[in-house]
């Protein structure tokens, strides 16, 4: 595994104990939000170095060009992306 790809594991390791702290808190809008983040992350880790370019896009479903992703996933990617730009639009209400 080479660096990048590496970096991107790690980063969702400490994703992975911002939602378990999240989830005791009942912060659930922040969970979806670092699910998207993690998946994102993934994807971009599986992603051939020759195939890398820089992009500034959340939207999942952009990956399936990149990387060969199976059909329940897709549909996983298709979800989950509506209700990130939802958790991101929440607004705190004091």
């Amino acid at each position: 595994m080479g660096q990048e790809p590496r970096k991107l594991v790690d980063a969702n390791k400490r994703i992975l104990i911002s939602v378990k702290n999240a989830f005791k808190c009942k912060n659930y809008y922040i969970i979806v939000f670092f699910c998207q983040k993690a998946v994102e992350k993934s994807l971009e880790a599986l992603i051939p170095h020759e195939k890398r370019e820089f992009y500034f896009s959340h939207f999942l479903i952009y990956f399936r060009k990149i990387v060969d992703i199976s059909d329940t996933f897709y549909s996983f990617l298709r979800e989950l992306t509506p209700q990130y730009t939802t958790s991101r639009s929440i607004k705190v209400i004091s």
